[in-house]
Formats: C-alpha cells, sequence, structure tokens
C-alpha cells in the first residue's frame, strides 16, 4: 500500500492493447506523477498494465498508490508536483472521494492537480450535480476507460496541469519581482543594497546563495573595482578590490561581466547590471548548478530592468518618503512618524514617556516680527530639542505649528521631571536666531507608558490634556497626567456640543450693564454681556463657555454676532433720542489675532450706520503682553475711524507704563478684585488709587468694575476714579431694561 512504480523506462518501446507504441523518454527528464486512490486492488492492477512504458510528451510516468482517501491524502501532503489524481468516489464511505476533493482545494490549497473521479457505480451520484458541486476536471465510469482512452485522458490532463504551472510560476514570479524592488528600494547604501539585489536574485531563481557576488564603483570609473556584497565560497572577498582575488579565470571573468554591463546569461551563470543614483554601478553574478529555465531568464529579465528603473528614481523615492515621514521646515519626523516610533516601543513593551511641548508666545513673535523669523525659530528649536532629546537616548518630532512631540526614557514622574527639566534649560537657551539671542521657553504636558495608556493614540491624547493643564497654570510648567483631566475634557466637548446648538437654534442673549458717573449717578452707557439663559430662570456663566468656545473656533461666529447685536440696538436707542450712549463690547484674544477680525468690524459698524466714536472695544491686559506690535498696529487703525479702546481687567497683567503710553487706549478699567476688597484692604486700595493716577497721568478716563457697595463707590471717588459699573447701580439688564434707564 501507498508504494509507487515508474514506468516508461524498461524497453525501448511498449505496445499498448489499443494505441500506438510509445519511444523510450530521453534520461533524466522528470517523470509525470499520478496518484491513484482506489480501495480495489484490481483497479491499480489494470492501471499499471494500461501505462506500462506509456510516456506523455516525452516524459514517463510515475504512478503512487492509495488503497484510502485518508492514505491519498497522506500521500499529497508528502509529495510535491503530482499531475493528476485517478480517484475512486465510494471506499471508506459512501462519499470518500467526495470529500477527498475538498480536501485537496480546501485545506490542502492544491488548485494545480487535475482530479479524474471514476467510479464503477454510475447511478449512485449524478455526474452534473458532482461536477457542479465539486472541482473535478473529468467524471469517468471504470468500465469507460479503457487503455487508449485512459491515456488520452491523462494528457489532457497532464497538458492542463502544465499550463496551469506555467502561469502559477509566472503570478509567482512577478509577485517575487515586486516584493523584490520594493524591498530593495527600502535599502540604503551600497553595501545594503549589494546584499539586498544579492539575496532578491537567488531567491527569484531558487538557488542557493553559494557562490553569489556583487560588484561595485562610481559612475565616472573612477573608483577601482571592489566585491560589495559576497556568499558562499566566496564570502572572505568581500570589501576587497578585484585585483585581489587570487584565481585569474574568475577575476577576468567578473571583469568582463561588468564591463558588458547588461542583463544575460553564460552557460550556468547569470548576471545583471544597474546604476545607483549617487552613480555607482552594480553587477550582480550569481553561480548555479542547473541550467536556467526559459521563464527563469525572463523573470530575470524583468527583475534586472525592474530594479534599474527602481534605482534610478531613488531619490524620488527618497523625496517621497521625507514628504511623508519628515517636517519640511525643520528636518524632524513628523507627527506620523510619532506615532509610528510611539507604537514601535509599546510594541517593544517599554516604559517610556510621551511629553508635549508647546512654545510660548510663540505667535506673538510670528506675527510680531513676521513669519520668516518665526520660522527661523522653529528651526532653531528644532535642533534643540531633537539634540537634547537624542542626549537623553530619545526622540524628537515637531507635530504641528509650534508644538513638538517628545518620547523620552522615564519610567515614573521623578525621572520624567528630571528629564524635562533638562529640555525646559536647553530650550531656555537663549536660541541664536539671525545673529539675535532669543530667551524662549515651553510648555510641556507629558504622560507616562504603561501607567496612562498603552496605545499611541490615548498616550499623546493623554499628554495634550497636561499640556493643557500646564498652561492654564502658568507659562513655562510642566505638567503630567492624572486622573480627572479626561472628565474636564469630556465636559468641555459637551460644553462646545451644547453652544453650538444654543447658538444654531437662537438661545444666547445679549444684556447690558450700565455705566455711570459716580459723582452724579448718570447712566452715560453700557457694556454688552453675552448671556446664555438654561430656560428655567437661571443663566450658564460665562466662565464656563467662553473658554470652550475660544477652542473650538465658535468664537469667531458668537463674536460677530455680539457686534452686530451691539451695533443694532445702539443705532436703535440713537434713532430714539434717547442721547447718545456709549457701548462697550468685549473680543477675545483669539477673535482680536483672526486675520479677518479688523475688516468685518469695519464693515459691521459701516452697516449699521453708527458713530464709531459711541463704540468702546475692550481687550484684557494680558493681551497687550501677546503681539505687542501687532495690537498696537491694529489699535491704531480702529482709532484713525474713532472707535474708542478699553483696557480690562487692568491691573492683573503684565503691562508697563512705557507699553501703556505707546498704545492707543481711551480708558483703564480697574478689575474688580481691588474693588471689592478696597475699604477693607489698604493694599487693594492703593493699588486702585495708583491706577486712577497712572489713568490721569496718561490722560485715560477710569472705571471702576465690580461696585458693590455705596463705600466702595465713596472711596472711589475719593481717590478721583470718574466712572463706576456693577451691581450697585444694576446687574446686567435686557436691551428693553437697559433703553428705560438710558431715557
Amino acid at each position: 500500500m501507498g508504494e509507487d512504480l515508474m514506468v516508461g523506462r524498461d524497453e525501448a518501446l511498449a505496445v499498448k492493447e489499443d494505441g500506438p507504441p510509445s519511444r523510450r523518454p530521453p534520461p533524466d527528464v522528470d517523470p509525470w506523477k499520478f496518484l491513484v486512490v482506489d480501495d480495489d486492488e484490481e483497479v491499480h492492477k489494470a492501471t499499471r498494465f494500461a501505462l506500462k512504458n506509456v510516456t506523455i510528451d516525452d516524459r514517463p510516468i510515475r504512478l503512487l498508490h492509495a488503497y484510502s482517501a485518508r492514505e491519498g491524502e497522506q500521500i499529497l501532503r508528502r509529495e510535491a508536483n503530482i499531475a493528476c489524481v485517478l480517484l475512486d468516489v465510494v471506499m471508506e464511505t459512501p462519499e470518500a472521494g467526495l470529500d477527498l476533493v475538498a480536501r485537496i482545494r480546501g485545506p490542502l490549497g492544491n488548485r494545480l492537480v487535475r482530479i479524474i473521479l471514476r467510479t464503477g457505480q454510475p447511478g449512485q451520484a449524478p455526474e452534473l450535480d458532482v461536477v457542479q458541486r465539486y472541482d473535478v476536471n473529468d467524471y469517468k465510469h471504470k468500465a469507460e476507460l479503457t487503455n487508449i482512452r485512459l491515456q488520452t485522458t491523462l494528457t489532457t490532463a497532464c497538458r492542463s496541469y502544465q499550463q496551469l504551472q506555467a502561469i502559477e510560476a509566472h503570478r509567482r514570479g512577478l509577485a517575487m519581482i515586486v516584493d523584490a524592488t520594493r524591498n530593495l528600494m527600502q535599502e540604503t547604501g551600497l553595501q545594503r543594497l549589494a546584499n539586498g539585489i544579492l539575496t532578491q536574485i537567488c531567491s527569484l531563481l531558487d538557488v542557493p546563495t553559494e557562490g553569489a557576488v556583487c560588484l561595485g564603483r562610481g559612475g565616472d570609473g573612477g573608483k577601482p573595482l571592489r566585491v560589495v556584497a559576497a556568499a558562499g565560497r566566496f564570502e572572505s572577498l568581500a570589501g576587497r578590490s578585484v585585483d585581489e582575488i587570487s584565481d585569474p579565470s574568475m577575476r577576468q571573468f567578473l571583469l568582463a561581466r561588468f564591463d558588458e554591463r547588461a542583463a544575460g546569461r553564460w552557460l550556468d551563470q547569470a548576471s545583471l547590471h544597474a546604476v545607483l543614483p549617487s552613480g555607482d554601478e552594480v553587477v550582480a553574478h550569481v553561480e548555479h548548478a542547473r541550467p536556467l529555465t526559459d521563464l527563469e531568464l525572463r523573470l530575470l529579465e524583468v527583475f534586472s530592468a525592474n530594479i534599474t528603473v527602481a534605482l534610478r528614481n531613488a531619490d524620488l523615492f527618497e523625496q517621497v518618503h521625507n514628504l511623508a515621514f519628515r517636517d519640511r521646515l525643520t528636518g524632524l519626523p513628523n507627527r506620523l512618524s510619532f506615532d509610528q516610533e510611539i507604537a514601535r516601543r509599546i510594541a517593544a513593551l517599554q516604559p517610556f514617556m510621551v511629553a508635549v511641548a508647546d512654545m510660548d508666545h510663540f505667535h506673538a513673535v510670528n506675527s510680531g516680527l513676521g513669519h520668516s523669523f518665526g520660522d527661523k525659530i522653529l528651526v532653531e528649536a528644532s535642533r534643540v530639542l531633537g539634540a537634547t532629546a537624542r542626549d537623553m537616548g530619545g526622540y524628537a518630532a515637531r507635530l504641528y505649528s509650534d508644538a513638538f512631540g517628545l518620547i523620552l526614557p522615564a519610567a515614573d514622574t521623578t525621572t520624567g521631571e528630571a528629564l524635562l527639566a533638562g529640555i525646559h534649560t536647553a530650550i531656555h537657551g537663549p536660541l541664536k536666531v539671525g545673529g539675535h539671542r532669543i530667551f524662549s521657553s515651553v510648555s510641556l504636558g507629558a504622560a507616562l507608558h504603561p501607567h496612562d495608556g498603552d496605545t499611541e493614540q490615548l498616550l499623546f491624547r493623554r499628554a495634550d490634556m497636561a499640556l493643557r493643564k500646564a498652561k492654564t497654570e502658568g507659562r513655562g510648567g510642566t505638567a503630567f497626567y492624572a486622573k480627572g483631566m479626561g472628565e474636564s475634557q469630556r465636559e468641555r466637548l459637551a460644553m462646545v456640543s451644547q453652544l453650538s446648538e444654543a447658538f444654531t437654534a437662537g438661545l444666547l442673549r445679549l444684556y447690558f450693564q450700565p455705566q455711570v458717573r459716580l459723582d452724579n449717578g448718570h447712566t452715560i452707557g453700557g457694556e454688552a454681556l453675552l448671556r446664555w439663559p438654561t430656560g428655567d430662570g437661571r443663566f450658564i456663566s460665562p466662565g464656563r463657555f467662553v473658554a470652550a468656545a475660544e477652542d473650538s473656533g465658535l468664537i469667531h461666529d458668537i463674536g460677530d454676532w455680539v457686534l452686530e447685536e451691539t451695533c443694532r440696538w445702539l443705532a436703535r436707542w440713537s434713532d430714539d433720542n434717547r442721547g447718545k450712549p456709549r457701548l462697550a463690547f468685549n473680543v477675545s484674544p483669539v477673535q482680536f489675532r483672526h486675520p479677518g477680525f479688523a475688516e468685518r468690524l469695519v464693515e459691521t459698524i459701516n452697516k449699521a450706520g453708527i458713530d464709531p466714536s459711541l463704540l468702546e472695544l475692550e481687550i484684557t491686559e494680558s493681551s497687550l503682553f501677546h503681539d505687542s506690535e501687532l495690537i498696537a498696529a491694529q489699535l491704531r487703525g480702529f482709532r484713525s475711524i474713532g472707535l474708542r479702546v478699553a483696557v480690562d481687567d487692568f491691573g492683573t497683567g503684565y503691562s508697563s507704563l512705557s507699553r501703556l503710553k505707546m498704545l492707543p487706549i481711551d480708558t483703564l478699567k480697574i478689575d474688580r478684585s481691588f474693588v471689592v476688597d478696597m475699604t477693607e484692604s489698604s493694599e487693594n486700595q492703593s493699588i486702585a488709587e495708583a491706577v486712577v493716577r497712572i489713568g490721569h497721568l496718561l490722560g485715560k478716563e477710569v472705571i471702576a468694575e465690580g461696585v458693590e457697595t455705596a463705600a466702595q463707590a465713596a472711596s472711589l471717588r475719593a481717590i478721583g476714579c470718574q466712572l463706576g459699573q456693577g451691581f450697585l447701580f444694576s446687574p446686567a439688564v435686557p436691551p428693553e431694561t437697559f433703553a428705560e434707564m438710558l431715557a
């Protein structure tokens, strides 16, 4: 059982029962393999007799025998290149043969072998149904298969098998060529590239790397020929000059191959030639013990042409690679590379820290000194961060704008804080840009792997959350992710969604808080304040939703609406002969820095047809510290059309007298934090008095915010403050109520 029989070699001619004699096949020709699977020994004997001394297309036949479907499957697993299976349908079970067909095409994955079903009980399995349901190539009753019909059927099967083999070989070869050139495109350097070419040729031809060598020299011909990569018995020559090869015939042969510079074949060798983008030339030479087939030679020619084209475009590939994985301005890895590096370290089960660094006040420098200078700062900061991270055994990337990503070897916050302190020190520098010394700082947010996350997205998101925390606590700081930061982020996102819905539905309202003269209580105007009613008589605090509007970008649309409403009410009250009230409106720093803000402001004022001098634009004192040059230019433009300018929350920022003197400002507003306790705190009273004196010295009007008691109002009058605003006079009220106050 399971034995095989070689037929077709014993006799020069064999007389078959009903067929012509067959010629002896040439020596050393691989035979056709046929597997006979049948539980009837007589069938095996008859098949051997019918095919004795038969050849098909000048190739002999080798029979393999199995007496059950199970045994047939074992032979199919063991033996390669079986061309045809003669298979009985009914053996150990009524459908054993059909089950074996399903296993051959399924688990065994053999789509090439031809299958001929033979049955002695033709009535038990409808032929059409079997052919449609199973991938079989022929279906015969055993009585039909006379010797000549069996030989004819097998000849057809062999030719079909041979064609399928050729198609599959072409497919595999082309797939290998594509894969080979793709892999080679990833290699850099002549030696690595030569090793890659060497490996791919041997794989393509299915030969061992014994006796293979690559040569290379400069395109100008000035460099000596040398063995770049070698294997097998040539391995000792790697890195040596060709002139050092002791075997003169081999040396001359390799020199000849290089001089011919063409893909080709010489007896049992194969060579190909390629030119690298650097101008270096490579000749790959492979020796093998057997002649190459026509298919292998064609594949070698295709590979040679393909690899030559690929190498000639290597520079373009490198550019595309850099565009995909490198930041064009700084040369640092980009966000995509950063995520891949995090993923790689996660897969390596390494503890590490992900940090996001954001340059403080960069937008002020970029706007005030120009984008060109800002780019130079980014380039220098990238150089410093990259070098510092490498010295720490880490990795740096530019993520976007002035934000950088860092991966540093820290397993805990103690180690992480020490490393990030080094980052702060390095970037504070100062940076040397265009002959100038720029003192800079960064805010840093960090998250630890695996403690704070086990995916690149989660670690980055949590490091970014920590960065937000660092920014709120002051510039130049560091914060590590902590539980609860995610909750505040989700709350912020929910707030953004609700605010967007409320704004779209027209639920936001504009209220006005009166501004009065402290000497006589007369209302001179008011401040427009945004309110978000909840429907139950309460309001959502601006402290909760304004920051969400700024982060999401909604502040621009909402700010435009506030300006339009303020101008609309001002125009209406001016037409009602209610005097000429002055209305102030707040502008977010985010809104103020938007390139189109000034244009929309002027357009809105002109459309409303109001006197610009009745409008007062309020910006926070902290905004004066950032983008000071840009702000000064914009404010001068607003003043040129008659618009008034007020500084809100004065006393809480960083303004200097020289900056206040330089800026075109009309009004200073004393922050309510100094007013509330001024009657109980001599320090607060002194600050309020200093603000009033500064305002008077600079010729500015002064308004005190948060006036809640008559005592506070009296103290403000005593230090010379002219105007007040607060609950003592009125909270912010709807436009209709405010109109009555004006009357």
